[in-house]
């Protein structure tokens, strides 16, 4: 049997990994469900528990809270860098660029 806390750490890493999922079920063993029915079916008899993002989320802002409430620095902030443009990728070093060769087959076109 698993405690309560380990629970809630096996269900916070598979919220985690489903980010989609809005709840999981954890049963006393440590396994963690996605679906309640599957839980219930694996649990038997014993206990299932039910672990939502929520929870998680409550214990982000309790932590977060006691932080101060200063402004950012605009001296000590960090930028990033601006995204490159899709579509131009950058030349692969010692690659150079060549214009394609000519068809010997295909005859050049001549003016009149």
């Amino acid at each position: 049997m698993k405690t309560k806390e380990e629970l809630k750490a096996a269900a916070k890493a598979a919220l985690k990994n489903y980010p989609n999922a809005k709840k999981v079920f954890a049963t006393l063993d440590g396994n963690v469900f996605l679906d309640k029915n599957r839980a219930e079916l694996h649990a038997k008899k014993t206990t299932v528990i039910e672990f939502t993002t929520a929870d998680f989320a409550k214990a982000a802002i309790n932590k977060t809270s006691g932080k101060s409430s200063k402004k950012a620095d605009p001296k000590t902030e960090t930028k990033t860098a601006p995204a490159k443009p899709e579509g131009k990728k950058a030349p692969v070093k010692g690659e150079t660029k060549t214009a394609p060769k000519a068809d010997p087959a295909v005859e050049p076109e001549t003016k009149e």
